[in-house]
């Protein structure tokens, strides 16, 4: 492995890093804005649903 190759190698991986990271964050972001209309519990399915239903109309 020359100098020029082994630097490709290291920027594919920084930028490889940061592309997965921010997909990370995104995902994260996405999942976490959902999960804030949901309601956990062992009502939390009629909750859910109610609110589908008021939303609606």
């Amino acid at each position: 492995m020359n100098k020029s190759s082994l630097t490709y190698l290291i920027k594919l991986f920084l930028v490889s890093v940061v592309f997965l990271f921010l997909l990370d964050k995104l995902v994260y972001f996405g999942i976490n804005k959902i999960s804030q209309k949901v309601y956990t519990g062992q009502s939390g399915g009629k909750i859910n649903q109610f609110l589908l239903q008021k939303e609606s109309t």
